[in-house]
C-alpha cells in the first residue's frame, strides 16, 4: 500500500512540475549547408521557481544553455550550467541573449522543419523533470535579427 501511495505521489509531483513550465513562441533559425550549430529561442513561463538544468534534441549531439551579452563593443557568449526561472515571470530566450545552442547538428535545418526538443528542469526541492516540445524552423524577422550567431 505504501508503494502505491509513493508512486501516486511521485506521479502527481511530476504532473505539477510539468504544468509549472510553459514553452511558447519556440523557433530555431534555419541553417546553411555544412553549418554545425543552430540556436533555439522561446519564451519560458513558470508558476513555480524552477531551473532549466539541461536540454537535448535528437538532431544534435548536445544542446547547451548559452547567454550572450555585450562587453564594450564585443559580443560575448558563455555556456550556463542552469537558467533560473522565477514564478510568474516569463524569460525570453532570444537572439542576443539567452538561447539553446544545438551542437553538431546531424543535418541542415530548413525552414518549415519541426525540431524535437527536451528541457530538463529542477524544482526547488531537487526533483528533476523532462518537458518535451517541438520547435519550428523559421527565418528571422527584422526584430529577431541574430546579431551574434557569427561568433559560434
Amino acid at each position: 500500500m505504501k508503494t502505491i501511495y509513493a508512486a501516486i505521489t511521485l506521479l502527481c509531483m511530476s504532473c505539477s512540475a510539468q504544468a509549472a513550465l510553459k514553452v511558447t513562441n519556440a523557433w530555431v533559425k534555419p541553417t546553411a549547408p555544412g553549418q554545425s550549430v543552430a540556436a533555439a529561442y522561446m519564451t519560458l513561463t513558470t508558476s513555480e521557481d524552477v531551473k532549466v538544468i539541461g536540454a537535448s534534441s535528437s538532431i544534435a549531439r548536445s544542446v547547451e544553455i548559452h547567454e550572450m551579452n555585450m562587453s564594450g563593443n564585443v559580443m560575448k557568449m558563455r555556456q550556463l550550467e542552469e537558467l533560473a526561472l522565477k514564478a510568474g515571470k516569463s524569460e525570453m530566450l532570444a537572439p542576443g541573449g539567452y538561447h539553446l545552442m544545438l551542437q553538431d547538428i546531424k543535418h541542415q535545418i530548413k525552414a518549415g522543419e519541426v525540431v524535437p526538443m527536451v528541457l530538463v528542469i529542477q524544482d526547488k526541492i531537487g526533483n528533476q523533470y523532462k518537458i518535451s516540445f517541438s520547435v519550428d524552423a523559421k527565418k528571422s524577422t527584422a526584430k529577431d535579427v541574430d546579431k551574434g550567431m557569427h561568433h559560434h
